[in-house]
């Protein structure tokens, strides 16, 4: 009785993963350029290689978001963040990337 609940659960596992599919295969990944990092000035520049309009996200740590611009330049203005960590996220597209920036 063990050995058919065991072949049970094997079956219903198999066929489970097998129904599962992922949604990232196929699909391209967002690549982008953040320079300078760590930031020392005003400006940061953003480079992908597709000219199309990005939207640009910057969080900081606690997650709150402290600059968002749709732009297609590559350069930011980031003269209001105060020194610290950040994530800058971009989307462009259907594509999404995120990448960690320094404050200095």
């Amino acid at each position: 009785m063990r050995y058919l609940y065991l072949l049970i659960c094997l079956l219903g596992c198999y066929t489970l993963s097998a129904q599962s599919k992922d949604d990232s295969a196929g699909k391209e990944a967002l690549e982008f350029k953040l320079h300078p990092n760590p930031a020392l000035e005003n400006v940061i520049y953003i480079e992908t290689s597709d000219k199309s309009p990005k939207t640009i996200m910057i969080f900081d740590l606690f997650g709150k978001v402290v600059i968002e611009r749709r732009t297609t330049t590559n350069s930011l203005s980031i003269d209001q963040l105060v020194p610290g960590v950040y994530m800058v996220q971009i989307r462009q597209k259907d594509l999404v990337a995120t990448k960690k920036l320094v404050v200095r």
